[in-house]
């Protein structure tokens, strides 16, 4: 797949893309939860991920570092997003949620357990604004990302 991304992304005008990529420990220490299961994900995705890395490098096709709440899929409410600002690395990182107001039908539908209005809630809490507000944090689209903003 890295392949077919790489030879498109010029055609397609693609710029930058994500890289799955949570940092274990970093998001066990912003959530004090399930250590074990955030290093058995890495394990299996850690070396993937730095080889797509240097590939997107090599291709010229910007990317983050890292991403905040991978792990965490379908529960970042508001406590748990401060509590990742609160442990951000210094890199490019993208906060994963799926943010919706509520659930819906068919197939592309997330799972039943996922708490979309509450991650909705947390991205448009006052507190978690003012959070990164005050850590001079800019949300952008991956189309921005390149190179120079980074």
């Amino acid at each position: 797949m890295a392949d077919c991304l790489i030879r498109l992304a010029p055609e397609y005008g693609i710029k930058a893309v994500r890289v799955p990529y949570e940092r274990p420990v970093q998001a066990w220490r912003a959530t004090g939860d399930r250590l074990a299961a955030r290093l058995g994900a890495w394990l299996t995705q850690a070396h993937w991920t730095r080889r797509l890395k240097r590939r997107l490098d090599r291709a010229g096709i910007s990317h983050n570092d890292c991403v905040l709440g991978l792990s965490d899929t379908g529960a970042m409410r508001k406590e748990r997003v401060k509590s990742y600002l609160e442990h951000l690395p210094d890199c490019v990182s993208e906060l994963y949620v799926h943010a919706a107001t509520a659930h819906w039908a068919g197939a592309e539908a997330w799972p039943s357990h996922y708490e979309c209005a509450g991650e909705f809630e947390a991205l448009t809490d006052a507190g978690v604004l003012a959070a990164l507000k005050a850590q001079g944090l800019k949300s952008m689209p991956f189309a921005g990302l390149t190179r120079e903003a980074a």
